[in-house]
């Protein structure tokens, strides 16, 4: 309240209420904050929807690395059996003898368990189980047989008489799919000469790829002369699709 004297010795006291303007900027300051912390949000959303795939996809190069680390190894195995069997690389079961990845054992030692098993192989325990591997080896390195029944070697059975070793595939990730049994330790060759039977067999999607269209992704695979390589799966399907076999001819 205010008081105003007047003169002629006469006090008149008027009070008049002290009126304030409604404060605009205090409603402006929360409409601020509540748009502010939607821009947040929003931002926010973004980041995380840029930064989920980027995981992700580090994830998936992070196993299929493991993935071609195991390989690498296998290969290694592979090379100190031959060096000391003039050459000749393990057998399939087709034989009847053991698994190849079995041989390879005493060449492997205590990482034995750890790198027969592929990362992203949904069945890798089962085939731990069985002492079996989520490598499968290119059948070519048995002894095959001709068409007038003749015992001949395979294509792939020695490191010292191959061809075209760092064309030829020799280790492949099996396919969903197959068997986790112990004699499920190799690829039938005839059968990756189609499309739709190679999915049967191994899988060129291994990483990165998923769903109904097999295209997408890549695969690691070791070859003869040990080396690794990821190929995409589409790269495989325009080979297959061009009438090459990847298991029985050099890519």
């Amino acid at each position: 309240m205010q008081s105003f004297a007047l003169t002629n010795n006469r006090s008149y006291f008027y009070s008049f209420p002290v009126m304030r303007a409604p404060s605009r900027w205090h409603g402006s300051s929360r409409a601020f904050s509540l748009l502010e912390l939607l821009a947040v949000v929003v931002v926010g959303g973004m980041l995380v929807g840029l930064a989920i795939p980027a995981l992700q996809g580090a994830f998936v190069r992070g196993k299929q690395s493991l993935c071609a680390s195991n390989l690498r190894q296998i290969g290694q195995g592979i090379t100190l059996y031959a060096q000391e069997q003039n050459g000749a690389l393990p057998s399939t079961t087709c034989l009847g003898s053991e698994s190849w990845i079995v041989t390879l054992q005493p060449y492997l030692g205590e990482s034995f368990d750890r790198v027969r098993i592929c990362p992203v192989d949904p069945k890798g325990k089962e085939r731990l189980g069985y002492r079996g591997t989520s490598y499968l080896i290119n059948d070519q390195v048995d002894v095959a047989y001709n068409s007038k029944g003749v015992a001949v070697p395979g294509s792939l059975s020695s490191l010292l008489r191959m061809d075209q070793g760092s064309k030829r595939i020799l280790l492949f990730i099996a396919a969903d799919t197959k068997s986790t049994g112990p004699t499920e330790d190799h690829v039938h060759s005839l059968s990756l000469g189609k499309w739709a039977s190679l999915l049967s067999e191994i899988k060129p999607d291994a990483y990165g790829g998923g769903g109904k269209n097999r295209t997408r992704g890549s695969a690691n695979y070791l070859f003869a002369d040990t080396h690794v390589q990821s190929i995409s799966s589409l790269e495989i399907k325009k080979i297959v699709d061009g009438k090459t076999n990847i298991a029985t001819q050099p890519l």
